[in-house]
């Protein structure tokens, strides 16, 4: 397994792994209602955030994403 930071040429691909999924489906139409779009995960990118991609043998399986200015509540 590889985890590698995800660059701006790796939106489409986020996407494709978070509808991929079966627990806590989203479709693209219930994300970007969200507010959530390819636009919106590239300017959140190149702004406070910071993704990284699980590959095997170089294909996506996962990702993660944290928001540099989210603070925690206590």
């Amino acid at each position: 397994m590889n985890i590698r930071v995800a660059e701006l040429d790796d939106t489409e691909t986020l996407f494709e792994i978070r509808t991929s999924v079966i627990e806590n489906y989203q479709s693209r139409e219930e994300i970007a209602a969200l507010g959530i779009t390819p636009e919106s995960v590239a300017q959140m990118l190149e702004t406070d955030c910071c993704a990284w991609i699980a590959e095997i043998d170089e294909q996506p399986i996962g990702f993660s994403i944290a928001n540099a200015t989210e603070k925690m509540k206590s």
